[in-house]
């Protein structure tokens, strides 16, 4: 059996109002511009895996407290089966996987967090898309940081075909002085387009928390499609395109993801 599930995370919108209630047959999807057929429809009866990224660097020193707040109301609106892990970076990465329905130690991370040293961004990142790679649900990746990777590790093209590869949304959030770099600006525009999510760019850090709930209420209107592709094991990369067929929904998704290479079994693009 040479076949790969792919999996195509996705929200819908009406105007500016998110719509859930879907079914199947509500969408179409082309790879390459050929349609294929849709296996399965997931959506808001299944719960989230959320890797919540906290920059906790030096130069988070002096909004550090309305960040915690902030993240910590994004923290308690999730629902009960939902599943978080706190992801910490600077000079290191550190991480608290929730195991159960109490968030007590995720809160305690945020709130316990100490800024110093430097921006492992995009090493962060590609910890954060492992990890979810070995767990079940609706996935997304939400991402808080206010200045770029000074680490030099990975590189911003390593985490964007990663990101590609993975496939959950990247919600990218920053605050106060860090929206005067540019280059941040498009680093942060360019992880959140890849997979169809969203920016937030807040000018002061204590109106962080409706960025928060936003992003909250937008995964739990999350869907994702679950199809097998037939492309060849060719390590390229194969566009997506799925509609809604209702022409008034506008649909926000993957673009396109990278095939495997080789193998013979059954794999699955996450």
């Amino acid at each position: 059996i040479r076949s790969q599930l792919v999996q195509v995370h996705l929200t819908v919108k009406d105007g500016s109002n998110h719509v859930s209630g879907l079914s199947l047959s509500d969408f179409d999807l082309l790879e390459d511009g050929v349609p294929r057929e849709i296996n399965r429809l997931d959506s808001g009866a299944m719960p989230l895996q959320v890797a919540l990224l906290f920059d906790t660097s030096e130069s988070m020193r002096g909004a550090l407290r309305q960040i915690q707040e902030a993240a910590t109301y994004f923290v308690e609106s999730l629902q009960p089966g939902d599943r978080i892990t706190l992801v910490t970076f600077n000079s290191d990465i550190r991480s608290i996987v929730q195991a159960d329905d109490d968030f007590k130690p995720i809160l305690d991370g945020i709130h316990q967090a100490q800024p110093r040293g430097i921006t492992k961004l995009y090493d962060a990142l590609l910890f954060a898309m492992k990890h979810l790679s070995d767990r079940e649900g609706r996935k997304a990746i939400v991402l808080f940081t206010d200045g770029e990777d000074t680490a030099y590790g990975s590189s911003l093209d390593v985490a964007l075909r990663a990101a590609a590869f993975y496939g959950y949304p990247i919600y990218t959030l920053s605050a106060g002085e860090g929206l005067k770099n540019q280059a941040l600006r498009n680093v942060l525009r360019r992880l959140a387009d890849v997979n169809g999510a969203r920016m937030f760019l807040v000018q002061n850090p204590t109106d962080l928390r409706p960025a928060f709930l936003a992003i909250s209420g937008e995964l739990r209107s999350t869907y994702v499609l679950n199809y097998y592709t037939a492309a060849p094991r060719d390590g390229r990369w194969h566009a997506l395109d799925v509609k809604v067929r209702d022409p008034r929904l506008k649909v926000r998704a993957r673009k396109g993801f990278f095939a495997r290479s080789g193998g013979s079994q059954t794999e699955r693009i996450r």
